[in-house]
Formats: structure tokens, C-alpha cells, sequence
């Protein structure tokens, strides 16, 4: 089954009418999880929310995501596929890919004697190419996007690779993905909150006050 990774396999499908296989759960947020799915013969990631019990703001903050990704448009962003409303539940549609940085590099570190030993034999053009590629995304939603986008939660989960079983690192695909805590820029409103994942979160963001709020500078800290 094919993946629907990239542009050139890319056909239309209605989401609304098209039946949705759910082969396995790959993520869980605070109120959307996320699956690996077959719809239309192609494989995406599903990421679904259910309507039943969910509140005002949650709904509020999934249907800001939908159209979020919808907007964006770059190479390294996941890209967005369609949403669709079955039943009681809502489905964003995104390009699967079969492995995250943080998968990749918890398999190296178990491999390996220790963590410093896994660390030094990572190969210095995989992280070149990774950085540079995450260096683009960030670039992209701060400089290009129209209105600017803070993703606020850039970490190693959020990073996902495709790379061909045969080939250099420069054929992996790299694309920042789930948009479920970011902003638009400027947001007064959202600019001080303290989100994200604790572990990867910038410094500024913990200091960060309605009168002193921080700026997209805290994805690339």
C-alpha cells in the first residue's frame, strides 16, 4: 500500500465518502490521538478527536489546527491531505511517515552501549541534513507564512523522517508536524502562555508576562 508522501503519487479523494481503515494507534495528545490509517488505498495519519463530551475550546483549538495545516505549503512541513467529520468523530488528514527523530534515535541509543556512545556515532551529514531541514520548516513559518506561525512545541517526536531503505541521507524527507499548540503572529493574546512540551520548552517562555511576551525566536531556542 502506497503512502502518500510527496506530490508526484498525490490523487484526489473524498474524505467524506471514502472509507478510513485505522491499522494502529501511533500518537495520543490531551484530547486527539492519532492513527496509522488506510483511506482511498493510500496510507495517512489520522489524527481524531471525538465530538462527544470534547469542550468549546478544545474543538475550538483542533478546527484552528485544521485550518493551520491547510494553509501551510513547504517541503518540510507535513502536509495536509483533508479533514472530514464521521459520525462522532473529527479526522484531520495528514502524509504519513514511518518514523519520527525521536523514534530513530531511541532505537540507536538502545542498540548502543550508552548514550554517549550512541550520541558520537551519529553520522555529522544525517545531523546536517536534519538541522538543515528543520532550519528551512522554522524559516518557512516565520518569514514566508502569511501570517507568520509560532509552532511552540518543536521537538524530537515532532520531527518525522522518510528516507528510502537504500540511499544517502540527503534523499530523507524531513517535515515538522502536529501544529496543536501554535500561534499566529503576532497574538498578544496567546504570546505569554506557557505551552508545550516542559523537557524541550525555551527559556523565554517560562519568564515569558502579558508585558514581556516572547516571540517566534522560541522555536529555534
Amino acid at each position: 500500500m502506497a503512502s502518500l508522501v510527496g506530490t508526484a503519487q498525490w490523487v484526489p479523494i473524498d474524505f467524506n465518502s471514502a472509507t478510513c481503515d485505522r491499522f494502529e494507534q501511533i500518537g495520543q495528545g490531551g484530547f486527539a490521538t492519532v492513527f496509522r490509517s488506510s483511506i482511498g488505498g493510500f496510507t495517512v495519519a489520522e489524527k481524531v478527536v471525538s465530538l462527544v463530551g470534547i469542550s468549546p475550546s478544545n474543538l475550538e483549538s483542533f478546527m484552528q489546527e485544521v485550518m493551520l495545516v491547510r494553509q501551510l505549503a513547504h517541503a518540510n512541513i507535513v502536509r495536509y491531505l483533508g479533514h472530514a467529520v464521521h459520525g462522532d468523530e473529527l479526522s484531520l488528514y495528514v502524509e504519513y511517515h514511518r518514523c519520527s527523530l525521536h523514534a530513530l534515535l531511541s532505537q540507536r541509543i538502545e542498540r548502543a552501549p550508552s548514550i554517549a556512545h550512541a550520541l558520537a556515532d551519529n553520522d555529522p551529514a544525517e545531523v546536517r541534513h536534519v538541522a538543515l531541514q528543520i532550519a528551512n520548516a522554522i524559516h518557512y513559518l516565520h518569514h514566508i507564512a502569511t501570517p507568520p506561525v509560532i509552532h511552540r512545541d518543536v521537538k524530537a517526536s515532532n520531527i518525522l523522517i522518510s528516507k528510502p531503505d537504500h540511499g544517502s541521507v540527503t534523499q530523507w524527507r524531513v517535515c515538522l508536524t502536529d501544529f496543536g499548540v501554535s500561534v499566529l503572529c503576532p497574538n498578544e493574546l496567546s504570546a505569554y502562555a506557557l505551552i508545550g512540551t516542559p523537557a524541550s520548552m525555551a527559556p523565554e517562555m517560562t519568564t515569558a508576562t502579558k508585558e514581556r511576551p516572547y516571540n517566534e525566536k522560541i522555536d529555534s531556542t
